[in-house]
């Protein structure tokens, strides 16, 4: 059995397939974003649902993992389907994931510190940053679609707390972004091993561990820009269509 993280359901033709970041088939590098073939068949369990697809795989979706920016799509495949998973009991359950994590960073982060849990160099799929209240919140992330590259912007517009971007690719990390005030990332790599590219040098991020990278590993300008959080911002986050 294979697994998807940050899953989602969506509607095919008559059908529905899975999507999410895809651990434990070979087909696909650890961490990567995947489209399941149609779904022939469900089993809903206590904390997690299985899928069986046309091409012979079954994928665990552990309730807890549900994507919320996929939540809508999920409802809709649900509906009149007799899937026996309660949506409401899903959100609890990953409210209650990301309030052990949050415990967990309140004791390594120090204030101005960042965590991001990253699906090898693919992407990320949490962060949580440490304000100098020593208070823990979760951190937006957001994909922009570039006209050559593609880059992955973890940040905080509201409050101005964190802006870190980085280029991704399987087996390096660019970074191109680092705002003010951004002592250090821990980066947990939950996939495949990738390099860091530093401005000093090279960082490598091992698999199932935790690499610190500091702020002085990263010494570009940055970005001088309306939708950066840097010290230097423009606009407020009211004016940005993020």
């Amino acid at each position: 059995m294979f697994r998807l993280k940050q899953w989602s359901l969506r509607a095919a033709g008559d059908g529905f397939i899975g999507c999410g970041d895809c651990y434990g088939n070979p087909n696909f590098f650890a961490g990567e974003y995947i489209f399941t073939s149609a779904v022939v068949r469900t089993q809903a369990g206590e904390k997690d649902l299985k899928l069986f697809t046309l091409s012979g795989s079954c994928y665990v979706l552990e309730y807890a993992d549900i994507s919320e920016g996929g939540l809508e799509s999920t409802r809709e495949v649900l509906a009149g389907r007799g899937i026996g998973i309660d949506l409401e009991k899903c959100m609890g359950l990953k409210g209650e994931k990301e309030k052990a994590i949050i415990k967990k960073a309140e004791g390594f982060l120090r204030p101005g510190e960042l965590y991001v849990v990253m699906t090898g160099g693919l992407g990320v799929s949490e962060a949580y940053f440490k304000a100098q209240d020593g208070s823990v919140a979760p951190i937006h992330i957001k994909v922009h679609t570039g006209m050559f590259q593609d880059s992955v912007i973890v940040a905080d517009w509201m409050k101005g707390l964190c802006d870190w971007r980085i280029f991704p690719s399987v087996f390096s990390v660019q970074p191109y972004h680092w705002s003010d005030g951004l002592k250090a990332v821990h980066i947990e790599n939950a996939g495949e091993p990738f390099v860091f590219k530093g401005s000093c040098g090279d960082i490598v991020c091992k698999s199932g561990e935790v690499t610190v990278v500091k702020e002085e590993d990263f010494v570009g300008e940055g970005l001088f820009s309306p939708d950066t959080v840097n010290g230097k911002c423009l606009s407020s986050a009211e004016d940005l269509d993020l």
